[in-house]
């Protein structure tokens, strides 16, 4: 599934953890490790592969959030 909003500039789409969690970690560095001071081995864990993940991106792929 795959939603976009083009007034927005960037689509949010469920990604595959096994394909995209470079990206992932990438949006989750910056938000929670940086932004919210969370250790990164508390905000990554071996659950993470079993989880649902919504990743959004800008028009050219970059991922945002």
């Amino acid at each position: 599934m795959s939603r976009t909003s083009a007034a927005a500039g960037f689509a949010i789409a469920c990604v595959d953890y096994a394909l995209d969690h470079a990206r992932l970690h990438a949006v989750r560095e910056v938000v929670f490790v940086q932004g919210q001071q969370v250790p990164v081995e508390l905000e990554r864990d071996a659950l993470d592969p079993l989880c649902f993940h919504v990743l959004a991106v800008d028009a050219g792929g970059t991922p945002v959030g």
